[in-house]
């Protein structure tokens, strides 16, 4: 029988999906290789990794992190390292610094050149912590669970929910905001952002998503979902709500169509707010969801324009 080789570019744990690295230690292998019974060659060097500073697991480098607090607007956390080093070293040769790695570009460094690392655990977690306001004691809206669809922010008739029903942000989300339970037409999903301050881009959007709600692809074909936003910060440019479905039948990332929102948009909701209802196919680039696909989670991504200002989601549900 021949034999062949399989390098593994990557061990970013996508099984899991849940943008963590496996951080065992370097003379060990990960869970993948064990599982595959592959060995590290510890003869290859370079190794490949991406050398970005996307706000990506895989990524080598930091990216940008942000926190907005409501009412205060944003600070940068951490600032994303350049792809061209700008530290010298005594002979002249350019460097990245280890703080200026990524988790698993630190591990790579680690794994290559055959010693321990501590995996930058001093290091904020702001992107894979969830935050919220206006609880019932004035502190924090509890995370919540997931309780069966829709998500619809009430725990009652009438009644403001008093959990975030499983939603928060997502832990590759360059941005950390805080959740509210607004009133609009209803009691709706909401946070405060100020795009303008970062410009457009994914390295300036917030992502947040469903806890793990694991169901069954073939019920469903569209999502469906109500956003608002306020008129008075949507006066030129636009926001883009990119819905993506975390499956592990799809590599953990399934971009469904984009929704395009531009000022004036929609219909008068109150309160200055606007509403727009928004369908999408469960389909990306026409392609259904793979027979036996398991919805694993649902992210919400709002790009772009020079928006500053609330915006809000609500009666999200899968018919």
């Amino acid at each position: 029988m021949k034999c062949k080789g399989l390098f593994i570019a990557a061990w970013v744990l996508v099984t899991l999906g849940a943008g963590r690295v496996w951080g065992g230690p370097p003379d060990t292998a990960s869970p993948i290789e064990r599982h595959g019974r592959l060995n590290w060659a510890r003869d290859l060097k370079p190794y490949a990794q991406k050398i970005v500073n996307k706000n990506e697991t895989s990524a080598a480098f930091n990216s940008r992190s942000i926190r907005c607090v409501s009412g205060k607007g944003n600070t940068l956390v951490q600032q994303e390292t350049p792809l061209v080093p700008t530290d010298i070293r005594e002979d002249g040769t350019p460097f990245w610094p280890v703080e200026q790695l990524s988790e698993s570009g630190a591990w790579v460094r680690a794994r290559i050149k055959g010693i321990d690392t501590p995996m930058n655990s001093d290091r904020s977690e702001t992107s894979a912590t969830a935050t919220a306001e206006k609880g019932d004691d004035g502190g924090p809206i509890p995370t919540g669970a997931f309780t069966g669809l829709p998500w619809d922010f009430e725990s009652g008739s009438g009644h403001t929910a008093t959990t975030l029903g499983g939603w928060r942000v997502a832990e590759d989300s360059p941005v950390t905001v805080d959740f509210t339970i607004e009133n609009v037409r209803s009691s709706a999903l909401a946070f405060a952002y100020s795009w303008e301050s970062v410009g457009s881009g994914w390295n300036g959007a917030p992502q947040i998503t469903s806890s793990f709600v694991n169901l069954p692809a073939a019920r469903y074909r569209t999502l469906m979902f109500d956003f608002y936003y306020q008129v008075a910060a949507l006066t030129t440019g636009s926001l883009e709500l990119q819905p993506v479905i975390q499956s592990p039948q799809h590599g953990y990332w399934l971009q469904l169509e984009a929704s395009r929102v531009s000022a004036g948009r929609g219909t008068d909701a109150g309160n200055g707010w606007h509403r727009i209802g928004v369908r999408v196919p469960l389909t990306s680039s026409e392609t259904p969801l793979n027979a036996g696909a398991v919805i694993r989670n649902l992210i919400f991504i709002v790009i772009r324009t020079d928006y500053e200002g609330m915006v809000a989601f609500d009666n999200i549900t899968l018919e």
